[in-house]
C-alpha cells in the first residue's frame, strides 16, 4: 500500500507550478511554512510582499487552475509521490543547481538514490556505431556502480536505460511530461522495468503533455543529478548538446564519443571535444577522470575470439573491423560464391560474431 509522504500544500504548489526560488523565499519569509501560504493568495497580497507584478499575475492565474482532489486521486491510482526541496529526502544534487526545482513528482524509492551517477544522452535515431557504443560502455559502468541517468526518449536514452537494466544496474529517468503521461507511450513497459530498482522523476504537474519546450527544462535536471554527462551521438544543435551545456554551467564533467566525419550525428560530440570535453573510446576514459581503478576489460582479444570458428569464419572476421565493410569488398577478398558468403555472414550474425551495419555492410560485434 502506498504511503503518502506529502502535505496538501506540497501537492497544491507542485500542481500550480507557479513558484520559483526567489518567490518562494519571499513567501516563506512571510508565512514561515509552506502549509501557511493561502491557496487563494491574492495579487494584492503578493505584490505587497515585494513580488513583481508580472510574477504575481502568473501565480494567481496558475493557482486558479489547480484541481487538488483530482491530483490526489491520480497519486493514489498510479502510486506517485511528490516531494518539496524542503524535505531532507529531496535529491541533494538538485538543490545546488541554478533554477533548482522546488517540487518533484516521482515513482520509485528515493532511498535507492546512488552515490555515483552518469547521464547518457544522444540522438533519437542512433546509427549502428551509437548502438555499439552503448553496448560497449554501459556494462563496465554498471559493474563499477554507476547509476545511469537519462530521459526515457527514443534512441540513445532508451538504449542506455535498457542496457543498464540488462546488466542488473540502476537507472533513473527524467520526463518532459507529467509523470502520469509516460512519453513516448511505447516506453510504458520500459518505465515499469526501471521502477524495479530505479526512479522516474518529473518536475511537471500531473497531466502535462510532452510539449517541445518542456525538454530543455527537463535536461537541466538530467545533468544536475549526475556527476557527468556522456554524449553518444547528436547533431550540432540538439537536445544532447543542451544537456551538455547545462552540465558545463553546473560544473559537471562532459564526455563525448567521437564518430565518423561522414555521420552528421558525430557533429555534436566533435564540437564538444573541440571545446574540451573528454574523448571517450571506452569506459576506462570515464573511470580515469573520476579516479576509479578498474580491472582491464574481460572482452576477448582477436586471437581468443576466433578460436572455435571455422576457417571461413576466421577469414571473414579478420577482414572485418568496427568500420563497416561492404559485401562486395568481402566477396573480392574471399574466393567463394556470393550465395555462400551470404550464408556464412548470416551464420556468423546468428552466432553473435558480427552484425549488419547498413545496406550490405558488416562490422564485428
Amino acid at each position: 500500500m502506498l504511503s503518502m509522504s506529502y502535505s496538501d500544500a506540497v501537492l497544491f504548489w507542485a500542481m500550480a507550478d507557479a513558484l520559483r526560488m526567489n518567490t518562494i523565499k519571499i513567501l516563506l519569509d512571510a508565512f514561515i511554512r509552506l502549509e501557511n501560504i493561502p491557496f487563494d493568495i491574492s495579487y494584492a497580497q503578493l505584490t505587497k510582499l515585494g513580488i513583481s507584478s508580472r510574477s504575481a499575475s502568473s501565480i494567481v492565474k496558475k493557482i486558479a487552475t489547480v484541481r487538488l482532489d483530482w491530483a490526489k486521486e491520480i497519486l493514489i491510482k498510479k502510486n506517485i509521490s511528490v516531494i518539496s526541496f524542503l524535505d531532507p529526502s529531496f535529491p541533494h544534487a538538485l538543490k545546488n543547481i541554478e533554477d533548482a526545482p522546488l517540487f518533484l513528482f516521482y515513482q520509485g524509492n528515493l532511498s535507492v538514490l546512488p552515490s555515483k551517477t552518469l547521464a547518457v544522452v544522444g540522438t533519437r535515431s542512433p546509427s549502428s556505431d551509437g548502438v555499439y557504443a552503448i553496448e560497449k560502455i554501459i556494462p563496465p559502468l554498471v559493474e563499477s556502480g554507476f547509476c545511469i541517468v537519462s530521459g526515457l526518449a527514443l534512441g540513445i536514452d532508451a538504449l542506455a536505460h535498457k542496457e543498464t537494466l540488462k546488466h542488473k544496474g540502476k537507472t533513473i529517468a527524467f520526463l518532459g511530461s507529467g509523470i502520469d503521461r509516460i512519453y513516448p507511450s511505447s516506453h510504458q513497459a520500459l518505465a515499469s522495468e526501471i521502477l524495479h530498482s530505479g526512479i522516474i522523476f518529473s518536475e511537471f504537474p500531473l497531466g502535462t503533455q510532452p510539449e517541445a519546450y518542456n525538454f530543455p527544462r527537463r535536461n537541466r535536471l538530467v545533468s544536475g543529478l549526475s556527476d557527468g554527462v556522456l554524449v553518444v551521438e547528436g547533431k550540432e544543435k540538439s537536445g544532447s548538446l543542451i544537456t551538455a551545456d547545462f552540465a558545463l554551467d553546473q560544473g559537471k564533467e562532459v564526455f563525448a564519443i567521437p564518430g565518423s566525419i561522414r555521420n552528421p550525428l558525430s557533429a555534436g560530440p566533435h564540437k564538444l571535444i573541440s571545446q574540451g570535453a573528454v574523448l571517450v573510446q571506452s569506459a576506462q576514459d570515464i573511470f580515469s577522470v573520476f579516479g576509479i581503478t578498474q580491472k582491464q576489460s574481460s572482452n576477448p582479444s582477436l586471437f581468443s575470439e576466433i578460436q572455435g570458428m571455422s576457417d571461413i569464419h576466421q577469414k571473414i572476421y579478420s577482414i572485418l573491423s568496427h568500420v563497416p565493410v561492404s559485401f562486395d569488398v568481402l566477396l573480392e577478398k574471399i574466393s567463394i560464391e556470393a550465395s555462400a558468403l551470404s550464408s556464412e555472414l548470416m551464420m556468423m550474425h546468428l552466432l553473435g560474431y558480427i552484425e549488419e551495419s547498413g545496406a550490405s555492410t558488416w562490422i564485428r560485434k
